[in-house]
């Protein structure tokens, strides 16, 4: 029993999915998965769309037949007549309804002491011709919109990829300096206890012990420091994923890109294919295009046709009766003070700012991608110099410890060595974030993670030096 207890665990624990932080570790893929379909920017984008498309159906409503149906009820006691219909309630042959209780009177003489009620039911159905295209013109308006909102959510999250990779590339950077200040932290308390032997047996001051203990104080502090900066980054990036979770998770570098990039030029023109953007500038420049048709039928006639049907159902010996009617209604505008043409007027503008932002789109578009790749070219180059420095830091730390533990160096030339490889240790995190944050900031530009060349265009040309000798993550 217990080897098929233990077998129905580990097959539910097998068949159990999941989720993004279950092992502890998110990667730049799930936290960009994750902020795809749980944050708030996309969110947003899906019911701007949704919007879009209730008002394109309440325009083509317009073209449709409307109706409706109302009744009332009317209670009348008095020596006043009471009109309805077509004719007087209340004689036998429909003449005025009155009197009072007291004077008797009944029929045309009016009077009686009965109390006169009736009911009143009222069916009308209308339609407009749309004869001049000003509704029509509308409904197309607002389907363009509708696809220019559905593009916006591509805009949206593009958008969302750019900032949660960034977001994550900037929360990795804190995760990594936490990594260096803990090792900062362990090379002090390191040579803390040699040094303390070293004073036992005679050959340091006090001093240097003292010193070294005042060191590690402040060691500890700023790791303290940079693991609060690093909880800080892994909650901005929470938020821009859509989620609220206390769960302590690390961050995973993202692999190195090995393969080639495209050409500049193919980058570009692949960039202005791509980008979201411009493809909803487009439909809104239609959408503008069509508002302007409107605006020009502004001027033009109207037709309607409007039908009711109205039923009196009379109560207490009064007689029933229903009329019908038929309307056919024609307006020509005449003359409206120019409002119509200042309408065509703006409407135009909106059509030709709408040409001139999609321009500047597209210059704007060609400058992003030029200096992400710039950025990405200056980060590669740093990336090495970063290295070789920290090579020389930690050679430069060696030679100050065995000096001092040989008697022929200071104290302060090992303090000084363990500050200089903190530095290029953090200067080599801060040359891969920049290399990493470029290439995110590229795809940003492009709208699209495809960065190799395809099949029609030729590879960028190689660097003059290798900007990741030691493989580290790009």
């Amino acid at each position: 029993m217990n080897w098929i207890a233990m077998g129905l665990a580990v097959a539910m624990s097998q068949a159990a999915p999941t989720g993004p932080l279950d092992d502890g570790v998110l990667t730049m893929d799930e936290a960009v998965t994750v902020a795809l379909t749980e944050g708030f920017t996309v969110q947003r984008a899906q019911q701007a769309t949704a919007r879009a498309e209730a008002q394109s159906r309440a325009a083509e409503a317009a073209l449709g037949v409307s109706a409706s149906f109302s009744g009332s009820y009317a209670w009348f006691d008095g020596t006043a007549g009471l009109t309805t219909g077509g004719g007087s309630f209340g004689g036998a042959t429909g003449g005025t309804t009155g009197g009072t209780r007291q004077d008797g009177g009944t029929g045309n003489t009016g009077g009686g002491s009965r109390v006169n009620t009736f009911n009143q039911l009222v069916v009308s159905a209308s339609k407009v011709f749309d004869i001049s295209g000003r509704i029509r013109a509308g409904i197309r308006a607002t389907d363009w919109f509708v696809e220019a909102s559905k593009v916006g959510e591509a805009v949206a999250a593009n958008g969302v990829r750019g900032d949660v990779r960034s977001a994550y590339l900037q929360a990795l950077r804190a995760q990594e300096l936490v990594v260096i200040q803990l090792a900062v932290r362990t090379s002090i308390a390191e040579r803390l206890d040699k040094t303390k032997v070293m004073f036992d047996a005679g050959s340091v001051p006090q001093f240097d012990v003292l010193r070294l203990e005042n060191t590690l104080v402040q060691a500890d502090r700023n790791l303290v420091d940079a693991q609060l900066a690093a909880d800080l980054a892994k909650r901005s990036l929470m938020n821009l994923m859509g989620m609220d979770d206390e769960t302590s998770f690390d961050l995973q570098a993202p692999a190195a890109m090995t393969d080639t990039l495209a050409e500049d030029s193919a980058l570009v023109q692949r960039a202005l294919k791509k980008r979201p953007e411009l493809d909803a500038t487009s439909a809104q420049i239609q959408a503008y295009l069509a508002l302007e048709d409107q605006a020009k039928t502004l001027y033009a006639p109207t037709l309607a046709l409007s039908a009711q049907q109205t039923y009196i159902v009379g109560t207490g010996g009064s007689s029933d009766s229903k009329s019908t009617l038929a309307l056919i209604n024609l307006s020509i505008p005449l003359y409206d003070s120019g409002s119509s043409r200042a309408n065509r007027d703006a409407a135009r503008a909106n059509t030709v700012d709408a040409e001139i932002s999609k321009e500047q789109l597209s210059l704007g578009i060609v400058l992003q991608v030029r200096a992400a790749l710039t950025n990405l070219n200056s980060a590669r180059a740093s990336l090495v110099l970063a290295e070789n420095s920290l090579t020389l830091a930690r050679e430069a730390l060696r030679l100050a410890n065995l000096r001092y533990d040989e008697g022929a160096g200071l104290l302060v030339d090992v303090l000084v060595a363990i500050n200089d490889e903190r530095a290029a240790a953090a200067g080599v995190a801060d040359a891969r974030f920049a290399q990493r944050l470029a290439l995110a900031e590229l795809q940003r530009a492009l709208g699209t993670d495809k960065l190799t060349p395809e099949a029609t265009e030729p590879p960028a040309p190689a660097p003059a030096a290798d900007a990741n000798p030691n493989g580290n993550q790009s």
